[in-house]
């Protein structure tokens, strides 16, 4: 999906990329819920950011993967 480059940039969009074309091409899909925590870690500047980090971590631990 073209919508994948708002989410992610550089290394991370190229391996997710990857992953999903590797995955599609071997007729594997992904089902369950994924779940994201994402934390604010900076904002500059604080009155009106225009550049805002953010960390994340998804768990995918209650997903399973099958052949469709």
């Amino acid at each position: 999906s073209p919508d994948l480059a708002r989410y992610a940039t550089g290394n991370a969009l190229d391996q997710l990329v990857r992953s999903l074309q590797a995955d599609e091409v071997q007729g594997i899909v992904t089902k369950g819920p994924t779940v994201n925590r994402p934390v604010v870690i900076s904002a500059i500047p604080t009155s009106d950011p225009t550049d805002v980090r953010i960390q994340d971590c998804g768990d995918d631990s209650g997903t399973h993967r099958i052949t469709g």
